[in-house]
């Protein structure tokens, strides 16, 4: 056992010597075998640790998971186990055990709270200590989660820009002081304080506030507008962990207390953003002068960085059990004690559990942040943090449910031209929301064509109340690039429906489509006579299209799959109808890559290649042989098309605006 504590811990020396030595007598040096619990997670925070020798995990329980999730391991010296014990609900966070047999140094929290109390400069002091080695743990979660989610499978979703505050609307830092979650322990006239030390900083787009590893030299919040905080793990900004931020009153800066004192962020703006800064060094005299209030800053650090480790570690359930819902309802479960029985968060896991009343859930959440009691702020705050990507992806399904209820309900006189271009207008505004590649735009003919692509499954997840599910890629392709580029988004070949799939049938009724009967389409397809007179209608319809400047949007597989397994056998009907009309038309082929995935789990891409006349690859389309070897060359053909566009979706904007 250490003869005394100021050789074991580094600030022990600077403190009241009365302090030192009210700590040294509470103290305990205790030993865990490897394999023994120090804390568990939700027991009564009674005891804080520091780690002298050993090793340690950090887990957590999951929501229906047998085994815990690690979140976290350290062999460090001086790491903090149990500080969750300093703040509401005062109880452990994670279960710790011991990788290694390991030595700890021990205190009883109402020990340290007396202690505190009796000599709030030297608490102050304490807590400090414990606030730095608290952001290593931090920092270390983003290393595994910049590993975990490369960027060439992140979303860019968040690059939007957006203005979070309204134009003419001017704020000032105490109105953003009073109102943000990490300020609400302090007093007014400390509020008033902090305003009085601090400055509004301004930021342009694309403008570095900080960047990681650099000397940080003041404590920041945000105000207004978006700013991006990037932990890069290598120098290619390959392997990155970002937060956007446009909620007021958030930190974006507590760097100038790490123990290296330096940023371990990057802090970029994604729009024109306000800042309120207080210089570092100022902020810690006045913290000399009034310990107290220094002592109710580092306790509050330790909330911050609590809350932030809960956010990071919700994306490890995210990405290991798609978990940010299981992730909210074990914190609201953590703090349920201390709810009031009639809140209104108790209702919201059960809400988050469905798209269909996944929007009640977060715009509950949305007031709560505003106008719900002090916890019921904080949760609810920390809540929509861990929800980003369910936020974004809830309002991209907004934008699909709107759409359809569009085209569905337009007025009867309206015709199908008309709600074909309504549709394409609504399914842009959709788009334009989310994070997209598009290439090829130059390749676009200037007279009308076909326009073959590669079909992709719908992910479960947007599947509208009605089991109706809008295909992504085919709706991208008539409205960004067709509707765009011709002012008309052109027609679709489609499936004829099931009679139970009404909901799809009225739908591309609504829309004019040309209907063509598979066997996937019932009964009917069984009669030979019946195959070749709609083969026949469709030719004379897809013609007319064509002759009147209308695009036909044709899928040459007729069926869909994902983008590993795309494209199937191409059929020859799309080769065909071209082959048929009196003037042949051109053929534009449109790879498209990612639509079938979550849109918070990718980037959607199309390539739009040069187009050709069948006339130039096949000289005659009735040679049965010669069609066949065609579509079996082009099919492979097209695979590469599908690679370029999935290659294309792996760029990395982020690089740009980390570089610059």
């Amino acid at each position: 056992m250490p003869s005394s504590i100021e050789l074991v811990l580094p600030f022990v020396n600077d403190l009241d010597k009365a302090f030192s030595q009210k700590l040294e007598d509470k103290r305990q040096t205790v030993f865990f075998n490897k394999g023994e619990v120090i804390t568990t997670q939700y027991d009564l925070g009674e005891d804080f640790y520091i780690l002298l020798e050993g090793g340690i995990d950090f887990s957590i329980k999951v929501e229906q998971e047998l085994e815990e999730l690690i979140v976290g391991s350290s062999h460090r010296k001086f790491t903090p186990i149990g500080w969750s014990g300093f703040k509401e609900p005062y109880r452990y966070a994670t279960t710790v055990t011991a990788t290694a047999n390991s030595e700890l140094l021990s205190w009883s929290h109402a020990d340290l709270r007396e202690l505190f109390e009796e000599f709030p400069a030297s608490g102050m002091r304490f807590l400090e200590f414990v606030a730095q080695q608290s952001q290593s743990m931090l920092l270390e979660i983003r290393k595994v989660l910049a590993q975990l989610v490369p960027v060439s499978e992140q979303s860019f979703l968040d690059l939007t820009t957006t203005q979070s505050v309204e134009p003419g609307i001017s704020l000032e830092p105490i109105d953003i002081l009073r109102r943000s979650p990490f300020f609400e322990v302090f007093q007014e006239n400390e509020l008033e304080d902090f305003q009085e030390m601090g400055v509004k900083h301004q930021i342009d787009r694309g403008e570095k506030l900080f960047r990681q590893n650099q000397p940080a030299e003041s404590f920041d919040m945000f105000m207004s507008g978006r700013v991006a905080l990037v932990y890069a793990l290598d120098e290619d900004n390959t392997q990155l962990d970002r937060r956007i931020v446009s909620q007021e009153g958030y930190l974006v800066s507590t760097g100038a207390f790490t123990p290296s004192g330096l940023n371990y962020l990057t802090c970029v703006s994604l729009s024109p953003s306000t800042i309120f800064r207080i210089d570092a060094s100022i902020l810690k005299a006045y913290f000399e002068r009034k310990p107290e209030t220094g002592l109710r800053f580092y306790l509050r650090l330790l909330w911050y960085y609590s809350n932030r480790l809960r956010s990071a570690r919700a994306k490890l359930i995210r990405i290991k059990y798609d978990g940010e819902i299981s992730s909210v309802k074990n914190l609201i479960e953590q703090n349920c004690t201390q709810l009031d029985v009639l809140s209104e968060l108790h209702k919201v896991p059960h809400l988050l559990r469905s798209t269909f009343t996944l929007q009640d859930a977060l715009l509950k959440l949305k007031d709560l942040s505003i106008n719900g009691q002090s916890l019921e702020r904080r949760l609810a705050f920390l809540a929509l943090d861990i929800l980003t990507e369910v936020v974004r992806e809830n309002e991209f399904y907004n934008g699909l449910s709107k759409t359809y209820s569009a085209v569905v309900n337009a007025p009867k006189n309206l015709s199908e031209k008309d709600v074909r271009a309504l549709c394409a207008d609504s399914f842009i505004e959709v788009f334009e929301k989310t994070n997209y590649s598009l290439s090829g735009l130059e390749n676009l003919p200037d007279e009308p064509a076909i326009f073959i692509y590669n079909h992709l499954q719908n992910h479960p997840f947007n599947t509208l109340p009605n089991n109706f599910q809008l295909t992504l890629d085919s709706h991208f392709i008539s409205s960004v690039i067709l509707h765009k580029k011709y002012g008309n988004p052109g027609v679709r070949v489609v499936r004829v429906p099931r009679g139970e799939e009404y909901g799809h049938q009225y739908y591309y009724e609504r829309l004019g489509h040309i209907p063509v009967y598979t066997f996937e389409s019932g009964s009917r397809f069984d009669s030979p006579e019946y195959r070749k007179k709609q083969r026949q209608s469709f030719y004379d319809q897809a013609a007319s299209y064509l002759e009147n400047n209308t695009p036909i949007m044709l899928a040459p597989e007729g069926t869909s799959s994902t983008t590993e397994n795309s494209p199937g056998a191409f059929k020859a009907g799309a080769f065909l109808l071209a082959a048929k009309m009196k003037k042949e038309p051109l053929i534009v082929p449109v790879a498209v890559a990612n639509f079938d995935k979550r849109l918070n789990r990718t980037t959607f891409s199309a390539v739009v290649k040069k187009p050709f006349r069948i006339s130039e690859k096949v000289k005659d389309v009735n040679n049965r042989e010669e069609l066949t070897a065609f579509l079996i060359e082009y099919q492979k053909t097209f695979k590469t098309y599908i690679e370029e566009a999935s290659e294309q979706a792996k760029s990395n904007p982020w690089s740009d605006l980390l570089n610059s």
